[in-house]
């Protein structure tokens, strides 16, 4: 259910677990373990590094995230100063514009024609980085190239051939050229969108884990 809405991802925990409970009661109990954990979360490696760096070369970067704008504010609690540097957010579940969340591409789309101008010249131009399968899809629905680091638990046979490159840690960009040399040439990468889920220690809540 990574990347996925949160409507829709408990919709789906709804019906694999056959729960006697509304969308609404769901959400409802899942969000006081939100509330409980999330402000826990932390950066992951080479996070800061990243995006500290992008700003400085002074490349677009904004926030597509599938989650809703109370839980990402719990998430970055003790990391406002960093996601300050990202121009814009676009929360997938909060959007009127974005109609369906991942795997659709509605939040990248969405997401890179609020940059400021100059708009870049097309998806192509735009770089993601992800760390679920849905939004690798996403991404690749989009025509944007994606960076996938997935997270540990996360199958990738899917998805693995979709994306640009396949890293297991950011830290990792420091040690590819090529992508090194994406990140640094601004003009190479005019627009960077990176899910926020991707830059934080993801936080689980008993069965339900939605990012």
């Amino acid at each position: 259910m990574m990347g996925t809405a949160e409507v829709d991802s408990t919709k789906l925990l709804i019906d694999y677990f056959n729960l006697p409970l509304s969308v609404e009661e769901v959400i409802s109990l899942t969000h006081q373990g939100y509330v409980k954990y999330f402000p826990e979360a932390k950066l992951l490696p080479g996070a800061e590094k990243l995006v500290r760096h992008l700003h400085s070369q002074g490349v677009p970067i904004a926030v597509a995230t599938g989650s809703s704008e109370k839980k990402y504010d719990l998430k970055i609690t003790h990391h406002k100063e960093l996601f300050s540097l990202f121009s814009h957010v676009v929360f997938a579940s909060d959007d009127s514009e974005v109609r369906q969340g991942k795997p659709c591409p509605d939040v990248f789309t969405v997401c890179a024609k609020r940059f400021p101008s100059p708009l870049p010249a097309s998806p192509s131009n735009v770089l993601v980085f992800e760390d679920a399968s849905n939004g690798v899809e996403a991404a690749v629905a989009a025509g944007m190239p994606c960076v996938l680091v997935p997270d540990v638990n996360l199958d990738i046979t899917k998805v693995k051939d979709k994306a640009a490159e396949v890293l297991k840690s950011l830290e990792d960009l420091y040690r590819r050229s090529m992508v090194c040399q994406a990140l640094t040439v601004v003009h190479c990468s005019q627009v960077m969108l990176i899910s926020r889920s991707y830059l934080l220690h993801h936080v689980k809540v008993s069965c339900y884990h939605n990012i």
